[in-house]
């Protein structure tokens, strides 16, 4: 690969594996629980969306939008972000590493969930109905497979310092 191509990744790699995407997290998925608990329970169907996904695929859709978020809720809440790993004892390495799974569940999910809105309403209306949804989920769209991957990487990094440290009889 050109040297250009591979500093742009290591850079995007880089961007991807910081942390500053922490504070937005919380706000974003409380939003999207609090619309799964009010789609499912109390507001009509979306009428513009719901004749392409028919009505067993919305249901599933609605549904999504509760133990998807609920997941990286609870993910977020059983991490312990930033504490070096030489001050967590086996528990709390364990409940981070869990943490890590929920979170990485919770986003697919809802990759996938606000994905297929994206194309029902592309597919439901002609150009300019409903172009505000479509522009604006978007991003939340590649947000999702952002956390995801980033989440994914953690993982892996955590597994291959695993195996490494057992590899060489590091660990205790």
């Amino acid at each position: 690969m050109p040297e250009p191509i591979q500093k742009a990744v290591r850079r995007f790699w880089a961007l991807l594996d910081s942390e500053t995407v922490r504070l937005f997290v919380w706000p974003f998925f409380i939003g999207l629980l609090c619309w799964g608990i009010y789609g499912t329970f109390f507001s009509a169907p979306i009428q513009f969306v719901y004749p392409v996904m028919g009505e067993a695929w919305y249901n599933i859709w609605i549904w999504m939008h509760i133990p998807g978020p609920a997941a990286v809720l609870a993910g977020l809440m059983m991490r312990r972000g930033g504490t070096p790993i030489a001050q967590m004892s086996t528990p709390m390495l364990f409940r981070d590493y869990m943490g890590l799974w929920l979170q990485l569940g919770g986003y697919v999910t809802m990759f996938f969930a606000l994905l297929y809105y994206e194309i029902s309403a592309i597919q439901a209306t002609h150009w300019g109905a409903s172009a505000f949804s479509v522009f604006a989920l978007a991003p939340y769209v590649l947000g999702c497979l952002f956390l995801a991957l980033q989440t994914g990487r953690k993982l892996w990094r955590g597994e291959t310092l695993h195996r490494a440290t057992r590899k060489h009889g590091w660990h205790k």
